[in-house]
């Protein structure tokens, strides 16, 4: 046999030694996942991740996913900065236990449903999220705006993300209060809803039990200041200083450049008239207003 045929003999095998070595881990691990995930579901264990109840003197915070869809930053942002205190318990909920589109294609699958709460079966919520939804007014949302505004009147606190304002301003939440949106909705939110003082220039706003986001990104600062309201100054720095949001301080101002339609075209006449580079003041500008 030749050097060349042994050395393509001894290559052959060793593929086929290593497919087989694959296959055989593989087959072992998908068996012994198999068997765990019975064995789990036999004994009735819960899914791995936070405790099903919260811990006493944990404070629980409801967030609202609506049926006509949901912006999934408004969802997620809050979420995960409330959900990096142990001193919050946080879930998910809706009108149905049916997943709940958010914006980009994907479905949450709501821990609760409104009807639950009701009944006592779930936790009462110490604070309600509430983040932009397609249709705030529209009748798929009247369970959102009822639920909203009951847990408003049994005591909750609200945070409203972005343009979420527009389904508390429906709920009649808002009504009497200073509050703030999305800076593109303020203008017709303050064509709809005369009876809100509507603000702008500022990152969040708090009335009473009542906090309202401007942006996308203005969700950070927002969650934070209500968990110095709930949990202490203490526990927000601490979990202000985990994420790193950038430039941020409990004390520090809320204040931001008012942003109007105006300032948006005039951005972009510059960015397609002046060579690249010149209008990096004004993407940094962009970026602060959300």
């Amino acid at each position: 046999m030749s050097k060349i045929a042994r050395r393509i003999g001894s290559i052959t095998l060793a593929t086929t030694l290593t497919i087989t070595a694959f296959a055989a881990i593989a087959v072992t691990g998908l068996s012994q996942s198999s068997a765990e995930t019975a064995s789990a579901a036999s004994l009735g264990a819960p899914p791995p991740g936070p405790g099903t109840e919260p811990l006493h003197g944990q404070f629980v915070v409801a967030v609202v996913l609506g049926q006509s869809g949901s912006d999934t930053a408004d969802v997620f942002a809050p979420y995960d900065v409330l959900a990096s205190s142990p001193d919050f318990f946080v879930y998910t909920i809706a009108a149905s236990a049916a997943p709940a589109v958010v914006d980009g294609g994907l479905s949450v699958v709501p821990a609760h449903t409104f009807a639950e709460v009701a009944e006592g079966t779930a936790p009462t919520p110490d604070l309600v999220v509430v983040p932009a939804v397609n249709s705030p007014a529209g009748a798929e949302e009247a369970p959102a705006r009822e639920f909203i505004a009951t847990q408003y009147n049994a005591g909750a606190r609200i945070l409203g993300i972005c343009a979420g304002s527009r389904l508390l301003a429906a709920s009649g939440v808002l009504d009497g209060l200073r509050a703030t949106s999305h800076w593109s909705r303020i203008a017709a939110l303050r064509t709809s809803n005369p009876q809100v003082s509507w603000v702008t220039g500022q990152r969040y706003v708090q009335d009473g039990r009542v906090t309202t986001t401007g942006g996308v990104t203005s969700s950070i600062p927002g969650s934070l200041k209500v968990i110095a309201d709930m949990a202490g100054d203490t526990e927000a720095n601490r979990v202000g200083d985990s994420i790193g949001y950038p430039g941020w301080k409990l004390d520090g101002p809320t204040a931001m450049p008012i942003k109007d339609f105006q300032v948006r075209r005039r951005c972009l006449f510059l960015e397609y008239s002046i060579p690249l580079g010149a209008t990096e003041g004004c993407r940094r500008a962009e970026r602060w207003r959300r």
